[in-house]
């Protein structure tokens, strides 16, 4: 093998593992629908195959110089903070964990933080940033049309994730991320998937943006709502000028009474209850809103008395006549309930710092959709999850802390400062 040859297979490796981390658990979920597959096994299956090209992409991309970049050093502190405190948690305390120490550990590792480890040590002028926002919308709207309409429609009361064997909340956030996706491609038509411009973009993003409407419905998950709604505002605001430019008075009288009239039609044929759901939480009838709240009120009082060390690893909770372990649904709560002072002023100091880079890029054609992913799960991280599972949160942070450094390294034009 010459050195050109393994140069490109190299680039494509760092270009594949990225488009993997954001969309491949997506694709291998239709395994257990399409099979007799247990989900648990597909998911191993899939988990398994990404750290090994996780791995394979630190091992070639390997830099020492990444070590002295601050975005490195403060990931790294508080990830062996959290890990600490998890492995403490497990060997000094006697609680009703759900799973073992190993799984929870291999869980923090192996689905999340090599991930995000792998996409930071990705040299950034081999990544096709276009290439991949372009397949990533692909295979999502994809999805949505597959689970929207199937052969056989999946109609359920309530709440729905189509044919896959998912939470409905990750089938929310499929058509979050459409539907953001639509919108980005929608500023900048030259890099959409037929590269079309006019009234076939409008026409094509516009349907893209209502089928990721339709998917949020269907999942009856307020939490991917409300990340949409954060994600339309900061990108109309960032490119208002862009926006009021290509968009015509008629596409502004008209796409919003159209969606209105999407929403009606596909809360009455799903039967969905995303209606009721939010109506409940202005109520204050909604039972897991009301879980939420008792959480982060419980984990405020136990960072009170240990605010400077934390505590443990997941939070006491007593709910159906028993207690369990649960994730206080709230990075920001968890990191000071978990970490204390020090360990939630650096989750802190992470998520400004992410902020900030995403508020720079967001205006940016090239890594635009990377902030509006970002976005979208950084409002996630304060309605549900926990640090060491959602994944998709710590590789879109590492994914902006990588572009920064890429920038600066290299002198860009575009200036972070």
């Amino acid at each position: 093998m010459t050195y050109s040859e393994l140069k490109q297979y190299k680039i494509t490796l760092y270009n594949f593992n990225i488009l993997n981390l954001f969309v491949g658990f997506m694709i291998f979920t239709f395994l257990p629908s399409l099979t007799d597959l247990d989900q648990r096994n597909a998911n191993i299956v899939y988990r398994g195959f990404s750290v090994f090209i996780s791995t394979l992409v630190i091992i070639a991309s390997f830099d020492f110089s990444k070590f002295k970049s601050k975005h490195f050093v403060i990931l790294v502190i508080f990830w062996l903070l959290y890990l600490s405190k998890m492995m403490y948690s497990f060997y000094f305390f006697n609680l009703p964990y759900k799973l073992s120490g190993y799984d929870y550990f291999a869980k923090a590792i192996g689905i999340t933080f090599i991930p995000a480890l792998s996409i930071y040590f990705t040299p950034m002028d081999k990544i096709k940033s276009q290439f991949i926002a372009k397949w990533i919308y692909i295979i999502l709207f994809s999805i949505a049309i597959i689970n929207l309409f199937p052969y056989k429609l999946p109609i359920n009361y309530g709440r729905s994730s189509g044919i896959l064997k998912i939470y409905p909340i990750i089938f929310g956030h499929i058509g979050t991320t459409l539907s953001l996706f639509s919108l980005y491609f929608y500023v900048y038509p030259c890099y959409n998937l037929l590269k079309t411009k006019g009234v076939l973009n409008i026409l094509i993003n516009s349907i893209s943006f209502l089928v990721g409407i339709m998917i949020i419905i269907v999942s009856g998950s307020r939490g991917p709502f409300l990340s949409l709604l954060g994600g339309i505002f900061l990108f109309v605001f960032f490119n208002r000028k862009l926006l009021l430019k290509n968009m015509s008075l008629k596409f502004k009288i008209i796409f919003p009474i159209l969606n209105i009239g999407i929403v009606w039609g596909v809360l009455k044929f799903y039967k969905s209850s995303f209606l009721e759901r939010s109506m409940s939480f202005f109520q204050g009838t909604d039972q897991s809103s009301s879980i939420r709240l008792d959480l982060w009120r419980i984990s405020f009082e136990k960072f009170i008395e240990n605010p400077m060390v934390g505590n443990t690893f997941l939070l006491e909770y007593f709910w159906n006549s028993k207690t369990s372990m649960m994730h206080p649904h709230n990075f920001l709560i968890e990191a000071f309930y978990t970490l204390g002072i020090v360990g939630g002023v650096i989750f802190l100091v992470i998520c400004f710092l992410a902020i900030k880079i995403s508020f720079k890029l967001i205006v940016t054609s090239n890594y635009s959709w990377i902030s509006l992913y970002f976005i979208q799960y950084l409002f996630f991280s304060f309605v549900s999850s926990s640090i060491y599972q959602n994944y998709k949160f710590w590789i879109a942070v590492a994914f902006l802390f990588s572009i920064k450094n890429y920038l600066l390294k290299d002198k860009q034009n575009f200036k972070i400062k």
